[in-house]
């Protein structure tokens, strides 16, 4: 990707990039960006330092790029560095570009080496996964008012039938799953083998 004076602005949601590219894995891209020291400033942000968040995003997550400063304005240089911006993002071609580590928050659960498999499908809407201490995944699917297991094995069961339009999930200290309902507000509370009536904290509904 090449990006002279990149958008990382508050145009469309843009100014959120940075922070995507340090929570989720890294892609397979490499990334060529240039920045003017005047860039503009405007309604939408400041360019010049939204490039340089950018680029420390990218560092971040570890991801093969480079990124130049320009002294100048808007998409200054664009036309002196495309040249160079074109090797580097070919370079190895035809070999793929590799993802790179990722950020260290994603290293934490990813292996090296291996890809993504298809577990299941099908789901209407899948909400609010949570991780049990055992590494059990569970997820609510409030179109179908059901709650989801994903086991060690990487099998997908249904855990409760009737889950009240659960919609956020999380796992407590005591090792349950609660639920917060999105349509009643109230919060539902699991065992790892049984349901439990709704419950509601504070008295009152969240």
């Amino acid at each position: 990707m090449y990006a002279a004076s990149g958008s990382w602005v508050a145009f469309r949601g843009g100014h959120e990039f940075p922070t995507m590219v340090r929570k989720f894995e890294a892609k397979p891209l490499r990334v060529f960006l240039t920045t003017g020291m005047r860039d503009m400033e405007n309604c939408a942000g400041d360019w010049f330092l939204l490039d340089q968040e950018m680029d420390k995003a990218l560092k971040f997550a570890g991801y093969d790029y480079e990124f130049r400063v320009i002294n100048g304005g808007h998409v200054a240089g664009y036309a002196e560095n495309y040249q160079e911006a074109m090797a580097f993002l070919w370079k190895g071609w035809p070999q793929p570009v590799t993802a790179g580590p990722s950020a260290p928050r994603a290293r934490d659960f990813l292996v090296p080496g291996e890809g993504w498999q298809m577990l299941a499908e099908g789901f209407k809407s899948t909400r609010g996964p949570a991780c049990n201490a055992d590494g059990e995944v569970f997820f609510a699917d409030p179109s179908s008012n059901k709650i989801h297991r994903i086991g060690l094995a990487g099998k997908v069961t249904e855990f409760v039938a009737d889950s009240g339009n659960a919609h956020g999930l999380t796992v407590g200290a005591d090792g349950k799953l609660y639920a917060v309902s999105e349509t009643s507000g109230k919060i539902s509370q699991h065992s790892m083998g049984a349901f439990s009536p709704y419950i509601k904290v504070g008295g009152t509904k969240l």
